[in-house]
């Protein structure tokens, strides 16, 4: 009963529906307040909160741009929220930044005008010095275990981490990223895997783990522009992901990483036994994955991106 779909959104409906309605009328009051400091609105979701900023800036000249990260776009706004077929309505007439083409194509599908839109993905610093990946035994693992399994794969993971243990011996995960990873550390104890993963939580900088790596994974079943496997890149780190359409729009098979099908643990193992035992494939990906974020997701250009939007916005093009 517990993980039932149905009442875990049925159960909390009254309760959200009421706090997502006092949520619109506090930020109707604060926009409204403050009209004549805003210039432009920057909502990082959207989904039911870009149709609440945009009932709540209504009769107010002021550009709302909203930046979508998940794929699918939702096309419609769920039960759980006041007035949802208005701010569907409203939603569609704002501004966004799809952050891969994949999901600016999922927003032009279900009606979104794609003059309304701008690709602009994420961004991140590319270190000085790529990571010394030869002669490491360090595999890193980035995800939020609040964030659920259905969308991250955590079974896919570990069931892919338990055959690599009876491939290969020396490998050793790391997992960052806080959240209750007891099940899991459960599960690798059953299976006698406990002492070669390291459960770490969450860290201030990744970076000191991923200098030192030789190679990160993720298997999500769901992602946008995961910023974990943008750094991962940047230190010249080879990758392992799911082949799902927004990976697919970053990673090419056994150019710039390696794509294994999602909910395919034996793929997933067989990958990482492949690349930590062919030193030549795991130097040229992590080159050809560096080479890739600096040319195309470094942090000064996706900034400069975004000046150019604000300022597009602001003068009414």
């Amino acid at each position: 009963i517990r993980n039932s779909p149905f009442l875990n959104f049925w159960l909390p409906y009254p309760f959200t529906w009421i706090s997502r309605l006092s949520f619109m009328y506090s930020l109707k009051r604060y926009v409204h307040h403050n009209a004549d400091n805003l210039e432009i609105i920057h909502v990082h979701e959207a989904h039911w909160i870009a149709g609440a900023v945009s009932w709540s800036a209504k009769g107010l000249s002021v550009p709302i741009v909203c930046k979508e990260a998940d794929f699918p776009h939702k096309a419609d706004i769920s039960y759980d929220t006041p007035y949802r077929k208005t701010l569907s309505i409203l939603r569609r007439s704002l501004n966004f930044i799809a952050i891969t083409p994949a999901i600016e194509e999922s927003m032009v599908q279900v009606g979104i005008s794609p003059d309304r839109i701008r690709y602009i993905p994420n961004g991140v610093e590319v270190p000085s010095e790529p990571a010394a990946i030869i002669g490491s035994k360090s595999v890193i693992y980035i995800g939020n275990f609040t964030q659920g399994t259905r969308r991250k794969a955590f079974d896919i993971l570990f069931e892919a981490w338990v055959e690599v243990q009876r491939k290969d011996k020396e490998l050793v995960m790391t997992v960052l990223g806080g959240g209750d990873a007891s099940p899991w550390q459960e599960y690798l104890r059953r299976n006698g895997c406990e002492d070669s993963v390291i459960f770490a939580g969450s860290v201030p900088d990744v970076g000191l783990f991923l200098k030192t790596a030789r190679m990160f994974v993720l298997p999500s079943r769901i992602e946008g522009l995961s910023n974990a496997l943008l750094e991962a890149m940047s230190w010249g780190v080879p990758v392992v992901v799911s082949d799902i359409e927004t990976h697919q729009s970053l990673i090419k098979h056994e150019d710039n990483g390696i794509g294994v099908p999602v909910n395919d643990s034996k793929a997933l193992a067989n990958a990482m036994v492949e690349l930590y035992d062919d030193d030549k494939l795991s130097q040229r990906i992590g080159e050809a994955g560096r080479q890739t974020v600096a040319s195309g997701y470094n942090l000064t250009q996706i900034v400069n991106s975004l000046e150019e939007l604000y300022d597009d916005l602001s003068k009414g093009s």
